[in-house]
């Protein structure tokens, strides 16, 4: 049997260990002092963005309960409908970290789920899922928990995703990298051109 034959169709739920809603703070919790929090702007085409970044006061348990491990899946549940339901992959290195109420984390299985290779899938037929079953409200749409269980993906053996993983991200690199030089090149042709332009008029 080829890798690709071996690929499931499994309800997300199947690979998630635990989710959890995020945190609702007064105003008056929030401090230069406090603990980072990740809003729904600190998810960005599937990466987390760390800009505009609140902090709040948190007892010991209300740490524990909220915190942000490497790996875990953050998930926007409020937005616009164009945006709810956008994950991103928490990164190693933050500080420690936690999220709000607008979030939901999920903590996958991770003997048989690697993180990155759920949060591509999301990124890929993510929206069309949560087009079709968000609730909308004033304006907002919101998800639950039960509708990212529901979410449906194909699942390969753990080593497999590894290697798709692998693989999608040395090709994102080249791109970005192509991009880069892009951008550099129009650059150097917008001086040129000025140039072209001063000769021609001077």
């Amino acid at each position: 049997m080829t890798a690709r034959q071996d690929r499931r169709e499994v309800r997300l739920g199947e690979l998630i260990e635990s989710m959890k809603n995020g945190l609702y703070k007064p105003s008056n919790a929030y401090a230069d002092d406090g603990y980072a929090c990740l809003r729904m702007y600190n998810i960005d085409d599937g990466k987390i963005v760390w800009r505009k970044i609140k902090r709040m006061r948190l007892s010991d348990a209300e740490f524990q309960d909220y915190r942000l491990d490497p790996g875990d899946l953050l998930v926007n549940r409020v937005n616009s409908r164009e945006l709810v339901g956008k994950t991103a992959v928490i990164p190693s290195g933050l500080e420690p970290t936690v999220f709000e109420s607008k979030n939901i984390r999920v903590r996958l299985k991770r003997n048989i789920a690697n993180s990155r290779f759920v949060c591509y899938a999301l990124l890929l037929k993510g929206q069309s899922h949560f087009d079709r079953n968000a609730q909308q409200v004033v304006g907002m749409a919101s998800i639950s928990q039960k509708q990212i269980a529901d979410f449906r993906l194909l699942c390969p053996p753990l080593d497999e995703q590894h290697r798709i993983v692998a693989e999608i991200e040395e090709r994102l690199s080249r791109l970005e990298a192509g991009v880069a030089a892009l951008k550099r090149v129009q650059a150097n042709l917008k001086r040129y051109r000025a140039s072209v332009l001063s000769a021609a008029i001077l």
